[in-house]
């Protein structure tokens, strides 16, 4: 096998890992969201992330690895939407943030009631 061919096998693997992992990333970022949103008691729309940023970062142990942030919506109250951000490092979720969102108030039984 030539040099040529052995980079172009090389490069062939690689992209096959980047697809591959890239999909389990955005299964973890889709799981986490959509907890975050159940353990908050909001609607998590779309089922879906989407990947918004890409990069590499040197973590603690001195290793190169892949940052991969994804966004999603959800809703409190059914008429707006709001944005969270999962970002995962290495395969790991670093940060898991959800802008602040309006709580829908709940009439007291007890309320007005004379």
């Amino acid at each position: 096998m030539s040099g040529y061919e052995l980079a172009l096998l090389g490069g062939l693997a690689l992209l096959v890992w980047y697809v591959w992992d890239g999909m389990r990333a955005k299964e973890r970022a889709r799981t986490a969201g959509r907890r975050a949103c159940e353990r908050a008691d909001v609607q998590f729309l779309d089922d879906s992330v989407v990947r918004d940023k890409l990069r590499l970062r040197r973590a603690s142990s001195g290793r190169v690895e892949l940052c991969r942030n994804f966004a999603f919506e959800f809703t409190s109250d059914g008429e707006r939407r709001y944005r969270g951000h999962v970002t995962l490092c290495g395969g790991q979720i670093t940060d898991l943030y959800m802008e602040p969102y309006r709580v829908s108030s709940v009439e007291s039984p007890w309320a007005g009631g004379g």
